[in-house]
């Protein structure tokens, strides 16, 4: 349920364009949660996207695509 979480967590990130901080560093004892790896893409993505400065219509530009394609709130498949 954790992983759940942490990824309906980040579609709040994506809704909002805002940059995902970076995980903190694990203290002794915890226990880590991976994201699924569609979604640490596309937290990738958009923190390139967010600290380029990069449009949503240069960004469908840049990948030779048809705005139909792609939606900024599309959410990560998981």
């Amino acid at each position: 349920m954790a992983a759940d979480a942490l990824a309906t967590a980040m579609d709040f990130y994506f809704e909002d364009g805002r940059p995902v901080p970076a995980p903190s560093a694990a203290k002794r004892g915890q226990l880590l949660v991976d994201l699924p790896t569609s979604v640490g893409a596309k937290v990738l993505l958009l923190n390139e996207k967010l600290d380029r400065q990069v449009t949503p219509a240069k960004f469908i530009r840049r990948m030779n695509a048809r705005p139909q394609k792609v939606s900024p709130r599309s959410r990560a498949p998981r």
